[in-house]
């Protein structure tokens, strides 16, 4: 509930604070060659549940898999708010047609503004999920495998419903990886603290 809530303010706060500011666009040729495929909203839509399933599974591990991954969030979270502010980012959207899909890409589009893109916070909520899981020897390997594959296509839905460009990508796994990183050196010390 903590990293739900935090999500919320670091994503509507600094898109408030930089509603009046120059957003710059981070297209590349990569971007341009990328087609919009409407259908891939429903794997961004359901990324939401992904999320809440793979942190509610992380979090029961053990306390310190919990820390691990909640430090990891909160880091990640911080850093994108900064980033959010620092290099205010947008892109242009694409005309949608009238099928069931880009009716629902359309409500997308709606709800959230072209800005706050990079890094992604979808690619990096969904990567953190797999890479949380990664080395916890109680999660099965067919889960670690499906929850990699989901990640991957939370990625590529962001790619195909046209909300961030590649670099958003890039960034968003890099930071996940990081932000776990410091936050297990940080997990390491909590526990010889405790022992000691």
């Amino acid at each position: 509930m903590i990293c739900f809530f935090v999500n919320g303010l670091v994503y509507w706060i600094t898109q408030a604070l930089m509603e009046n500011s120059y957003h710059y666009d981070f297209t590349t040729d990569f971007d341009r060659m990328v087609p919009a495929v409407s259908w891939w909203v429903s794997i961004y839509i359901l990324s939401y549940g992904f999320w809440a399933l793979c942190y509610i599974k992380i979090s029961r591990e053990s306390r310190s898999a919990c820390r691990e991954l909640v430090g990891a969030d909160l880091i990640a979270k911080t850093i994108c708010a900064i980033f959010f502010i620092v290099l205010p980012t947008t892109n242009v959207r694409p005309q949608l047609g009238d099928g069931f899909w880009d009716v629902v890409l359309g409500a997308i589009y709606a709800m959230d503004a072209p800005t706050n893109l990079f890094p992604s916070i979808h690619c990096l909520v969904s990567w953190l999920c797999f890479a949380a899981m990664r080395d916890k020897q109680g999660i099965p390997k067919w889960m670690k495998l499906c929850t990699l594959i989901f990640a991957l296509a939370v990625c590529a839905s962001t790619q195909f419903t046209k909300q961030h460009y590649i670099v958003d990508v890039v960034g968003g796994i890099i930071l996940a990886e990081i932000a776990l990183l410091i936050s297990k050196k940080r997990n390491g010390k909590h526990r010889l603290i405790q022992k000691g």
